[in-house]
């Protein structure tokens, strides 16, 4: 009952009053046409609205749920929500930029409570469902992997930099996004980038860039444009 009463509670939140949403999250049931869900005239993926702190309340029973007590249509709205919390305070921090400097709007907003709560979310989804993918989630499952590991620490993305991976060959996920997060991760841990997506920001030169002559048979495999190598101009870490 203390399931139901959760679930029934995070589809009212979002707005959701489609009386289908109750289909539990069953891997050897559910095909690929039910990324929407029958009759209904919501489609996974739409961009939907979760109140402020509605998730925060519920965080210890969210995950605590068992994995067959979501539907795809909860875990889109979950989706949904990681990828707004994500922005809330960066359109805060952008503004305060405005009239401040990064060291007052740093002190203005704390990231940490939101960010953290966004990466307990998302690990409870891929325990129910896999890496989202946008085949089955469409184009929020892009959007929110790619924002959520950006703002993560360096060891977060590489926990699912290789599931991600596979949903990129798996032409089920956003290559480009992947190029830019996989450049990041690289060098974080000081190793030489692969797509050339990362510049320096001390004076706006690329920075170490492995393999320049097979770059853009990289970048082409991953939906990027050529580069000009000759024109290149790399910079130390």
């Amino acid at each position: 009952m203390k399931n139901c009463i959760i679930l029934i509670y995070l589809i009212l939140s979002c707005g959701c009053k489609d009386n289908q949403s109750n289909i539990n999250y069953n891997p050897s049931v559910l095909q690929e046409h039910d990324i929407l869900v029958p009759n209904s005239k919501i489609s996974v993926g739409l961009n939907l609205t979760v109140p402020k702190s509605s998730l925060e309340k519920m965080q210890d029973s969210l995950l605590a749920l068992p994995i067959n007590s979501f539907s795809y249509l909860q875990i889109s709205h979950l989706l949904t929500f990681i990828k707004e919390k994500d922005q809330e305070l960066r359109g805060k921090h952008d503004q305060i930029l405005q009239k401040h400097d990064w060291v007052e709007a740093n002190r203005q907003v704390d990231f940490g409570v939101n960010d953290t709560l966004c990466r307990n979310v998302f690990d409870k989804i891929v325990e129910v469902v896999g890496f989202p993918d946008n085949k089955r989630f469409g184009f929020i499952a892009d959007t929110t992997v790619f924002l959520l590991l950006a703002h993560a620490p360096t060891v977060y993305r590489i926990k699912y930099i290789n599931e991600w991976e596979v949903a990129v060959k798996a032409n089920s996920s956003n290559a480009g996004f992947f190029a830019d997060i996989k450049d990041r991760t690289l060098i974080a841990t000081k190793s030489w980038q692969l797509y050339a997506t990362q510049y320096s920001q001390k004076d706006s030169l690329l920075l170490p860039i492995k393999d320049l002559q097979n770059l853009n048979n990289r970048r082409a495999s991953m939906g990027l444009p050529p580069m000009d190598i000759k024109k290149i101009k790399q910079t130390n870490f």
